[in-house]
């Protein structure tokens, strides 16, 4: 479970109203919150693993794919 407000190496994660941390959207392999490049400050989603132990490797190819395909975006 990510924190509000805590850091991810050059990124952290945006604190929603209530204080929590602002979840973008989640499934069955990870939850994607709202958070920004300290240095940059540019907004960014930050997807995060549940579990690194339970996970399938087809989880975690589909998981490196949808972050190269992310990151051609750019």
């Amino acid at each position: 479970m990510v924190k509000p407000n805590e850091r991810l190496g050059n990124y952290e994660v945006i604190s929603a109203e209530d204080g929590s941390a602002l979840v973008l959207g989640s499934g069955a392999g990870g939850v994607t919150y709202r958070g920004r490049h300290v240095h940059l400050g540019t907004e960014v989603a930050i997807k995060v693993l549940v579990s690194r132990k339970n996970l399938q490797q087809k989880d975690r190819d589909a998981f490196l794919s949808e972050a190269r395909s992310a990151a051609s975006l750019s």
